[in-house]
């Protein structure tokens, strides 16, 4: 399963996040596939391994897993000055897996993984030829790196000043007087003098004198007297 000719460098002393790759990396140290492990500072280097013409041998399966310790405080960064395998859809063919804490990327064709960063020191590379000769191949730079001390600052100290104190002044007392008091004078007591006593007078007391007594004188009696008789003489 390792291929003999894939070839791991190993360039100790660079140390700057934004390394170049120094003149002493043609200088390769051959290893097998396996198990990598680095110091900060350290970089490392995989390749493929290409045949007579140039170009990236077929049937070929390798896999690096780099471990620079301690893990937590270090990560890894990728530079591949070139990497071009055969592509296809998903990389089904030809392809580099990177595998790192939480990230798994696949790459074929001409997507490199230049300039990937990873979370940890922690990294599988996991490369896969199949039988066709297509293209150059890849080589790939893998540096160690500290993570940047982060001196977590804590919070200033807000000093909440309590709002101002105001001072309600009670409202001004408002003397409410009193409505002057209306003395109602009751009303004149109207003193409603009696009618004045009409006294009445009885009517005069008309004596009603009795008619005189009218003596009426019987009529004079008047002695008929009988005529004289009359002696006819016979």
């Amino acid at each position: 399963m390792v291929t003999p000719a894939l070839v791991l460098m190993v360039i100790a002393g660079v140390a700057a996040d934004s390394f170049q790759v120094p003149a002493q990396a043609r200088r390769l140290v051959t290893e097998d596939c396996g198990e990598i492990n680095m110091v900060p500072g350290e970089t490392k280097v995989i390749q493929d391994e290409s045949n007579p013409s140039g170009n990236c041998s077929p049937n070929q399966r390798c896999q690096w897993t780099f471990n620079c310790g301690p893990e937590k405080s270090t990560y890894l960064k990728f530079r591949c000055p070139y990497f071009c395998l055969g592509d296809s859809t998903n990389c089904v063919k030809d392809r580099l897996i990177l595998t790192s804490r939480g990230a798994t990327e696949r790459h074929c064709g001409t997507n490199s993984p230049d300039g990937t960063i990873t979370s940890t020191g922690f990294a599988r590379v996991t490369f896969r030829a199949n039988r066709a000769v297509e293209d150059t191949g890849f080589r790939c730079y893998v540096c160690c790196f500290d993570k940047p001390t982060i001196v977590t600052k804590p919070p200033p100290t807000i000093v909440t000043k309590p709002p101002p104190t105001i001072v309600t002044k009670p409202p001004p007392t408002i003397v409410t007087k009193p409505p002057p008091t209306i003395v109602t004078k009751p009303p004149p007591t109207i003193v409603t003098k009696p009618p004045p006593t009409t006294v009445t007078k009885p009517p005069p007391t008309i004596v009603t004198k009795p008619p005189p007594t009218i003596v009426t004188k019987p009529p004079p009696t008047i002695v008929t007297k009988p005529p004289p008789t009359s002696v006819t003489k016979g």
